[in-house]
């Protein structure tokens, strides 16, 4: 696939943050992730959505379990939830579900990461849906399989 550009979306961009994460980052996303996946079903749960004596209703909200917002939180703290015009791409990158990820190059995971978790800015819930149909973990067990695939930097004699 060619390499695209999207401001700090771009290709160049992505893999240097990628590649700026530390091992210990990883290992903790790798941590959360799997105590999520051990949990089931159980990103979170929604609350609100009753009417109140008054006729007000209390617009439904995602109750996140401590877990999966440890996660998303990792994720902008690695700034691994790129700036870059995400649901123009999303529209546009003919990706359509999680069937597509583990044919997408790893640019584009974190795009299609981006999108996932940028999305639920406007549309309540739409981080925990993606945990619950499993598009959120897929997606970030590609990056985490991507981190443990890259090879490290040989250690120059002159260090030793």
């Amino acid at each position: 696939m060619p390499m695209t550009s999207h401001a700090n979306g771009s290709d160049q961009h992505i893999l240097l943050r990628l590649h700026a994460v530390s091992d210990v980052a990883w290992d903790e996303i790798r941590r959360l992730l799997d105590v999520v996946n051990a949990k089931g079903d159980v990103a979170g749960v929604w609350r609100g959505g009753n009417v109140q004596r008054d006729g007000a209703i209390v617009m439904p909200w995602v109750d996140f379990d401590e877990d999966a917002w440890g996660i998303v939180q990792l994720l902008y703290d690695t700034d691994l939830i790129v700036e870059f015009g995400w649901s123009e791409w999303l529209e546009t990158s003919g990706y359509t579900d999680g069937d597509d990820i583990p044919g997408l190059p790893i640019v584009d995971i974190v795009r299609l990461v981006t999108a996932m978790v940028r999305v639920d800015r406007f549309s309540e819930g739409a981080i925990f849906e993606r945990f619950r149909d499993g598009t959120l973990p897929a997606a970030i067990h590609r990056l985490l399989d991507w981190h443990s695939a890259q090879t490290p930097a040989p250690i120059s004699a002159d260090l030793l």
